[in-house]
């Protein structure tokens, strides 16, 4: 979140955080809980190693990108099993739901393959690139295995799960950061005020360790970082493939945002600059800085 502490001097009732705004960029790096430790259950999809507490719902959903309706069928086995087929479309959308789901499951892990895609799908240029579990807020959240065409489901109690397996024609040369942890290195920054009043901080260099989450096809990147003020950030990927993100927040009715870039050097190496304006009380704020991030391992 973002907070504003101690009074502008001079200003009585107007509150920046020049402290804040020094580490706010270290905050927005910040980490979502990584998905590395694997449930201790001995065999996927055995009863007699899952609790007997019934939970909720496992989907899979398929999308294609663009929209396929050629008849073509795909055949999942695990938990949900079963034929999905991309039957006849109105107005571009597919008619029917494209879902196979397995209610009533007791609490714990469960996996579904996509373990055959018609031949037809294929020979119109579609292929899995993607593979999307909609809890990712959950402690015990679900993955996605492109590589194995795999969804590992992770139910928990009273919870309803959908992966949505994405096939598509197009693919992408951008360069995908790594999975893992990166060190952070903030620049000298600046901010600077205009207007009723002048006031100029500098926003010392500071360099923290956080952690970056590329989701499958790597069209978006989650990041979380560790500092006195903690945010996350979703960064969505750009046409000329760098990233952009943004956070924001407000205390005492004074909103504020800043708005993130990353270009990708390669895999291991990212630079990027943050900026933000603040209006308030006839007074204009500006904040920037640049940083630079290195990969550090798993």
């Amino acid at each position: 979140m973002v907070r504003f502490y101690g009074p502008v001097p001079g200003k009585k009732g107007l509150y920046i955080s020049t402290v804040l705004l020094s580490f706010i960029a270290v905050a927005a790096f910040a980490l979502i809980e990584t998905a590395d430790a694997e449930l201790s259950s001995p065999a996927d999809n055995e009863p007699g190693h899952q609790s007997e507490v019934l939970a909720g719902t496992a989907t899979v959903e398929v999308v294609t990108e663009p929209v396929l309706c050629n008849g073509g069928r795909l055949r999942f086995t695990g938990v949900p099993s079963g034929e999905i087929v991309l039957g006849g479309c109105e107005d571009g959308e597919p008619a029917a739901a494209r879902t196979l789901s397995a209610p009533n499951l007791p609490v714990g892990q469960r996996t579904t393959t996509l373990s055959f895609i018609d031949p037809s799908i294929v020979e119109a240029g579609y292929s899995l690139v993607a593979i999307r579990c909609d809890d990712r807020e959950s402690q015990t959240r679900s993955l996605g295995d492109v590589a194995n065409k795999r969804a590992t489901f992770r139910v928990d109690t009273n919870e309803s799960v959908k992966c949505t397996f994405v096939l598509s024609t197009m693919t992408s040369s951008c360069i995908c950061p790594k999975n893992g942890r990166w060190t952070v290195k903030n620049h000298l920054g600046r901010m600077a005020c205009t207007g009723s009043f002048s006031f100029a901080h500098p926003l010392p260099p500071v360099t923290v360790n956080g952690t970056i989450t590329p989701n499958e096809d790597c069209s978006t990147l989650y990041a979380e970082g560790m500092s006195a003020d903690e945010a996350s950030i979703t960064f969505r990927r750009t046409a000329s493939c760098g990233y952009k993100g943004t956070i924001g927040g407000q205390q005492g009715g004074i909103p504020m945002e800043i708005h993130f870039t990353l270009d990708v050097v390669n895999e291991e190496r990212m630079t990027g600059a943050l900026t933000s304006t603040v209006n308030e009380r006839g007074a204009t704020c500006n904040m920037n800085r640049t940083y630079e991030m290195d990969f550090r391992g798993q």
